[in-house]
Formats: structure tokens, C-alpha cells, sequence
């Protein structure tokens, strides 16, 4: 029986040795593109989308002292608590709503005389949310800064233009990690309009290192492995079962190697290789892959895909799902589900041959509290029982009527 995967790297071989043996790079053609996908005047590219959020957090700090609160999402990626929390700031965190948004309501109680900046994070949000949170910020003179790392390419309609997700922001940080829409292994980038911002991140770039030659090989390694793992061949007949066993069985190093980031440690300083500049061979492959427009190709092939999950998985009474009012603009990497239990129904779909994420974000409040404070509910609500389903490029509409029927004959 053939497998459904959940894990997918857009990035192609064929790509990465085009970049990897190219001898000069060429950089001016995607942070052009990038540019004027989002009518930025100024764009820099990172080493990740953590560093461009780093390297705003220090302009903040030396410029304005103290205006050092920070009001951020509570379910997040805990790596963008850790960063402020480092630096010092205060970090007010904010419940998400039933919908998994930051509430609004919440949002504007919190903010103070001392809050510098808001971080928007795109998750499941529809652009009225994202318009609603840029209209508060402007209102309190507050800067706005948009994570747009997962939803790279999604747009809304503005008067029949496009108007794409990473342009809202007063500063927009995106991400083109190896499991990202657009996959350079490593790399990211921030945009400005702030003329001061723009020479700070200039200068403070300039001083940077070369990326790590370890890490970064280690990257490619990994990129290899899953590039093996996942052919059809050795998945259906090994890959597959062996992440079935460290599901079953919650084994550490297996799901480590399937959900990197759930191993998150809390640090005392921020890592040395933050302060790294983009490697010319991830640059290369942004070359070669905006060029290509493939990435546009996945949007739009997703779109579809979460268009029929919907549908299907609607009319099951014993699933939340998140409401899409805006197709474009939610085009989900992963389709998100909420339900009871997701662990019995995970072990249920692999049973089944189909692959799941059972683990998403987290309810960062642990970084901040002690358990018996968390006061954000939802946000552990939604990482208790939020899981995601197959929706890269290689599934098709047929696996996800077959993936949507097992989950209605386990609830039948």
C-alpha cells in the first residue's frame, strides 16, 4: 500500500547543484523581486527569519531604552519568545482567539506607555485580522513587525490587486528554512521603509560572519537524508514505519529528527551563529528558484487542496476547524485541525498508511511563568489538540479524499 507523507523539501536537487556549483552569486534579482512583491524601499537578506527579528530587538534597545516591552502571540515559536527574553525585554504575551489570532481585545488592554513594537505573527489569520492589529499600532505610534514565515506568496485582493502576506508590517522578517514554501536550507530576510532602521541593519550585517561551513554541511546533510527517505521506494517500505514506531512509542531521537523545533532549550545568550550573514549558496538558490517561479506553481496547487479539506472535513461534527474566509490569503503549508485526543487519531491515520504532525506551535507561557500561572487557555488549547494534515505539492486531491474518509470512518 502506498504511504501518504506529511514531510516535503520544495527545494530540488536538481537546483541545489546548479547553486551549489555556480561560482558567482547573483543576490540582486530575488531581494529585487522580494522588494517589489511587498513595496518595501529597503531589504536585506539574513541567515534566518529569527536573526532580521534579533537584529530590530538591538536597533530598539539602543535607540529607545526605555520603551522595552514587546507584546507577542503566546502560541508561537518558541525561539521568537527566547530572543527578546534574552535581550532583556519585557514580553507581554497574548492570548489567541477561538480562531487561533491574537486577540484583539486582549492586545489593546496590554498595551502601554512602554511597548515598542507588536509582533504580528501570519498563522491562521485572514487580512482583516492583520489590517485590524497594523490599524492599533499606527493608532498608539507603536511599530509593527509581520513574521511572514510561513505564509510567503499568500495575498489578498485590494481593489483587484494583489496585496501579498509580508507587506503589512511596519518591518516584515520572512524565512526560507529547509521545510518553508521556498527552501534555500538556510536564509531569510527583513524589510523596511525606515531610512534609519535600513543603515542600522546595513551596519550591523557588514559585521557579520560567514555562515558556519559545519553547520551549514550539516544542513545539506539533512536536506539528503530526507531527500532519500522520502523517495517512494524507501519510505512506503522503511521511512513510513519507522515514524510510525516513534510515534507509538514517543521515541526521543525519532521524533527530534521528524519535529526539530519541539526540542527547543531555553538559552542563557544568543547563540553565536545568529550573527551570520546568508550563505552564497543558499543566496544562489533563491536566485535560481524566484527565477523559476516554482514556488508560485506550490501556492496554487495548495490553495486548491485546502479548499477540498474544508469541504470534506466540514461536515464532521467532532472537528474544529479554522475559518477560512479568505483563500488566498489563508493558504496553509499544513492543513490545521483541531481535535480530542489528537494523538488517538495520529495513531489511528498511521495505521492507515497517512502520515500526520502532531505537533505545531506551543503555548510559550513556560518561558515566561511557572505552569500554574498559564493564564493564556487557549493557546494551550491549541497545543494540546492542534495537528496537521498532508498538503505539499506531491498530494493529490485523491489522497486527501482518502485521508478525509479515514478520519470519518475513526469518528464513525
Amino acid at each position: 500500500m502506498t504511504k501518504i507523507s506529511r514531510l516535503f523539501i520544495s527545494l530540488s536537487l536538481s537546483t541545489f547543484f546548479k547553486s551549489f556549483l555556480k561560482k558567482k552569486k547573483n543576490n540582486k534579482f530575488y531581494l529585487d523581486f522580494i522588494k517589489k512583491l511587498f513595496n518595501y524601499k529597503y531589504i536585506y537578506p539574513t541567515s534566518m527569519c529569527r536573526v532580521g527579528f534579533l537584529i530590530f530587538l538591538e536597533y530598539i534597545k539602543e535607540k529607545y531604552p526605555k520603551k522595552n516591552e514587546i507584546l507577542i502571540c503566546s502560541y508561537n515559536l518558541k525561539e521568537m519568545i527566547d530572543i527578546p527574553r534574552i535581550l532583556g525585554f519585557k514580553i507581554v504575551l497574548i492570548d489567541v482567539d477561538k480562531n487561533g489570532f491574537m486577540n484583539l481585545k486582549e492586545l489593546k488592554k496590554k498595551i502601554s506607555i512602554n511597548t515598542s513594537a507588536i509582533l504580528l505573527t501570519n498563522m491562521f489569520n485572514e487580512p482583516k485580522d492583520s489590517l485590524s492589529i497594523k490599524k492599533i499600532a499606527k493608532e498608539n505610534k507603536i511599530t509593527l513587525i509581520e513574521d511572514n514565515a510561513i505564509y510567503f506568496g499568500n495575498y489578498y485582493l485590494n481593489n483587484n490587486n494583489k496585496k501579498y502576506a509580508g507587506s503589512i508590517g511596519d518591518i516584515s522578517i520572512g524565512s526560507f528554512g529547509i521545510m518553508k514554501n521556498i527552501s534555500a536550507l538556510y536564509g531569510g530576510y527583513i524589510a523596511t521603509n525606515d531610512k534609519n532602521l535600513s543603515e542600522y541593519i546595513k551596519l550591523r550585517i557588514d559585521k557579520f560572519q560567514e555562515f558556519p561551513k559545519t553547520i551549514y554541511l550539516k544542513q545539506i546533510l539533512v536536506f539528503f537524508i530526507f531527500k532519500i527517505l522520502t523517495t517512494k521506494i524507501i519510505y512506503n517500505y522503511f521511512f513510513f514505519y519507522f515514524l510510525k514506531l516513534g510515534h507509538r512509542f514517543n521515541i526521543n531521537f525519532i521524533l527530534k529528527l521528524a519535529y526539530p523545533a519541539e526540542h527547543f532549550k531555553k538559552k542563557d545568550k544568543i547563540p553565536r551563529f545568529y550573527y551570520s550573514k546568508i550563505s552564497k549558496i543558499s543566496e544562489n538558490i533563491l536566485h535560481e528558484t524566484f527565477k523559476s517561479n516554482i514556488y508560485k506553481l506550490h501556492s496554487n496547487q495548495r490553495k486548491n487542496k485546502v479548499k477540498t479539506y474544508h469541504q470534506l472535513l466540514s461536515k464532521i461534527d467532532k472537528i474544529k476547524l479554522i475559518k477560512i474566509k479568505n483563500s488566498e490569503f489563508q493558504n496553509f503549508l499544513e492543513f490545521p485541525i483541531l481535535v480530542k485526543n489528537k494523538h488517538l487519531l495520529s495513531r489511528y491515520l498511521f495505521s492507515k498508511g497517512i502520515e500526520t504532525k502532531e505537533y505545531y506551535y506551543k503555548n510559550c507561557e513556560d518561558l515566561i511563568f511557572k505552569r500554574h500561572n498559564f493564564k493564556n487557555k487557549n493557546s494551550t488549547m491549541y497545543e494540546k489538540n492542534l495537528m496537521c494534515l498532508p498538503c505539499h505539492p506531491e498530494i493529490t486531491i485523491k489522497q486527501i479524499n482518502k485521508i478525509c474518509d479515514n478520519i470519518k470512518n475513526y469518528y464513525n
